[in-house]
């Protein structure tokens, strides 16, 4: 159990986020790599794999007929030693396969930290879902890792084209480890700039320790559009 004083200190320490993302931006997997040597390419053939390049691993090619879903793909990744793979705006048993995953070649970025990685992206219409999470692990090496911290959702802002809104098309999951489940939701509106504000912006959500909220919209088919958004605010504690 936490010590008066570090709950005290963390509490202090908490910080504000406020994330926004639009079509095609879900980050399924955020890849670094952690080979002896270099990296040539990282590229989403859409229909068939994600395949990387590097210079000590050669060619690895992971197949959406093997690895049927984002935690699977995220486990044979991690257990190939090449890259390492964490989970981000998405759940793990998502389907990996045809149209599900943004498709080309991968550009190198940098995650909060400044550590090299490439984003593994969710499509819009192929999943038929818009995802964002908020979690203490949207980097690696983070700060907040071996300690007991947790995330607080305080709104979530939204517009997209929802083919079928239904009961839980705004749904909350919680997910620690390997552990994911539904504990909120409500009904969506389609294409409408929608604001829920938890006790009117006074209330919150709170994960466990360790834990994170993904946000996901969701109904029917949803239709790619340049106005589609999907932002979440909270704190990091």
């Amino acid at each position: 159990m936490s010590s008066l004083d570090g709950l005290r200190t963390r509490y202090y320490a908490r910080r504000g986020v406020a994330q926004r993302i639009a079509d095609n931006s879900s980050v399924a997997l955020r890849l670094r790599y952690v080979g002896t040597g270099s990296v040539t390419s990282v590229t989403v053939t859409t229909a068939t794999d994600i395949t990387m390049v590097t210079t000590d691993g050669g060619t690895d090619a992971y197949t959406w007929a093997n690895y049927t879903t984002v935690g699977a793909l995220a486990a044979k990744i991690n257990s190939d030693g090449i890259f390492q793979a964490i989970v981000l705006d998405a759940l793990l048993p998502d389907a990996t396969g045809a149209s599900k995953i943004v498709d080309g070649a991968i550009s190198a970025g940098a995650d909060e930290n400044g550590v090299v990685c490439w984003d593994m992206k969710v499509s819009t219409e192929g999943s038929d879902t818009v995802t964002l999470s908020l979690s203490p692990f949207r980097s690696f090496d983070p700060v907040y890792k071996g300690q007991g911290h947790k995330v607080a959702l305080k709104g979530i802002n939204y517009n997209v084209i929802i083919g079928t809104p239904a009961a839980t098309s705004v749904a909350v999951y919680h997910r620690k480890g390997s552990v994911e489940a539904l504990v909120w939701g409500a009904l969506g509106v389609s294409t409408t700039d929608t604001a829920i504000l938890f006790a009117n912006g006074q209330g919150k959500l709170d994960s466990q320790d360790a834990g994170s909220l993904i946000v996901r919209i969701s109904g029917g088919a949803l239709t790619a559009a340049a106005a589609n958004y999907l932002q979440i605010v909270g704190e990091i504690e």
